[in-house]
């Protein structure tokens, strides 16, 4: 049996390969030691160190039927529930390295990958399934960290047509969208924008499809493939760097160990051969790569379990957080507490029951089941943000007493300010609680924690695209079925009982 299970050292050492990362107008060349980057990589290491680590191999890894070696449980396309239950804990192992603060981690498109070739026969009709087949092998025995991007940039629409009324505000098709341009008997040839890739910069690997709806004559835009990250003509720009703008881990402890950094991708008249094109002019076989596989089921599932594991540590730390300001005996703080507890319990109920009732599909494999995972979805989307506004509340106005910089525990007059202020019996103590009250404000307050919160509420698109997910996989037939017999048995006893 081989191990093809890569370390911590391995996956740092695979990030330095000249992949093109821009943030402003600076070309970084290294982003495992660029100090927009460097801890971020550093955290997605330790994720490898984790799943990696021979005592955690019986939650970690699987054998794959195929070959007979080890692999990540990334990998492992389920047959049933033990192994949806067998991901939902290696999930869970994935997200405590992070406390939940990376949300794109390798599990995650990784699975998506996986959901793909459980059900390859939707390639077969303008795509290419013994390629989706090959892809997931190859990422699974190097065990690669797989981002992807999967919507087109905005449609254009010019200011003068906003502020003339006379001019047309339809929106068009962004003309620099991601297409193709070319093919010829060694592959295709792309050009353009791919929005939005989350975690790209410490990815291996991108994965480029549509999970919009596609319309007739989109044909040359409903690509899909896999290129890596170090390919040539391919640029990664980021958006601004927590990480970069922290001036330490002290001061800014999450923003400047835990930012996974988005990008846009732009192409540059790429080339891509064949065996790594999934599909081709196959607008139905391009959204039904997601939809109609278990992918968007068994990513999500990464996604809920790691949303669990950070909204149990925003919980613990706010308990903790109100025993420092003393608060914690208040019947109405106690009664806040309960209500977030609420939050965190419904979510892991709804998580297992994804797996109490998998969802088969017609290759063998099954899925966590789709119903619960889209109402999980919606929901806790949606309610994430009342979970987050009362660790807000029941913080108050403890982040803003805080000394600006750590140079105030240097000075004697601004040391001594503080320990009154704080109620710290030394400066050991005093700089715990500096450091304390600094953590609690990345969580819910500074630029980092709204970055955070727009992806809650938006990472599987808005309301009424997780809402449309829940109304498509819900089974309105039982509904139905319960208010038929309901206004039946109300028929015969009035029939039986006549005014």
């Amino acid at each position: 049996m081989a191990s093809r299970l890569r370390t911590k050292a391995d996956y740092l050492n695979d990030l330095r390969d000249g992949r093109n990362v821009y943030v402003g107008g600076e070309l970084v060349t290294d982003v495992t030691t660029h100090e927009a980057f460097r801890n971020a990589a550093d955290s997605v290491g330790d994720i490898y160190a984790a799943v990696s680590d021979p005592k955690n191999e019986h939650l970690t890894t699987y054998i794959e039927e195929e070959t007979g070696d080890q692999c990540s449980l990334t990998f492992l396309r389920p047959r049933n529930r033990d192994d949806i239950v067998a991901k939902r804990k290696f999930h869970q192992v994935v997200s405590e390295t992070s406390n939940g603060l990376l949300g794109r981690t390798p599990d995650h498109v990784g699975s998506s990958v996986t959901g793909m070739a459980s059900q390859v026969d939707v390639f077969t009709e303008g795509g290419y399934p013994d390629h989706v087949l090959d892809y997931w092998r190859f990422v699974r025995d190097r065990d690669l960290y797989v981002a992807h991007a999967v919507a087109p940039p905005s449609g254009t629409r010019s200011l003068s047509s906003i502020y003339d009324s006379s001019k047309s505000a339809e929106p068009v098709r962004n003309p620099n969208a991601l297409r193709v341009v070319d093919s010829d008997s060694e592959g295709v040839t792309v050009h353009g924008v791919k929005v939005l890739a989350t975690s790209a910069v410490l990815a291996d690997e991108i994965w480029i499809g549509n999970i919009l709806p596609l319309r007739p004559g989109d044909e040359a835009y409903s690509v899909s493939f896999a290129v890596p990250v170090a390919t040539e003509g391919l640029k990664l720009i980021s958006r601004t760097s927590f990480e970069g703008r922290s001036r330490n881990i002290y001061e800014y402890p999450l923003a400047a160990t835990f930012d996974e950094t988005d990008s846009v991708l732009v192409f540059d008249n790429v080339k891509v051969p064949w065996e790594r094109v999934f599909t081709f002019n196959g607008i139905a076989a391009s959204v039904a790569a997601f939809n109609s596989t278990p992918a968007h089921a068994l990513a999500n599932l990464q996604a809920h379990v790691r949303l669990l594991v950070k909204s149990g540590t925003m919980l613990g730390l706010t308990r903790v957080l109100t025993e420092v300001i003393g608060t914690s005996g208040i019947p109405g703080v106690q009664d806040e507490l309960r209500r977030m507890a609420l939050y965190v319990g419904m979510l892991d109920g709804l998580i297992q029951g994804q797996e109490n009732n998998p969802e088969p599909w017609s290759s063998g494999f099954v899925s966590n089941n789709r119903e619960v995972l889209y109402a999980t979805m919606a929901w806790s989307s949606q309610e994430f943000p009342r979970f987050a506004l009362r660790m807000r509340e029941l913080i108050g106005g403890h982040p803003f007493r805080q000394p600006a910089d750590l140079s105030a525990f240097g000075n004697d007059e601004t040391v001594d300010a503080y320990l009154r202020t704080s109620g710290q019996a030394d400066l050991g103590a005093a700089k715990e609680h500096y450091q304390l009250m600094r953590t609690a404000w990345d969580l819910i307050g500074s630029e980092y924690a709204s970055r955070h919160l727009q992806y809650e509420m938006f990472y599987a698109g808005p309301p009424h695209v997780t809402n449309g997910h829940l109304g498509r996989a819900f089974d309105w037939h039982r509904v139905d079925a319960l208010a038929e017999r309901l206004t039946r048995r109300i028929r015969e006893k009035t029939d039986a009982q006549p005014a």
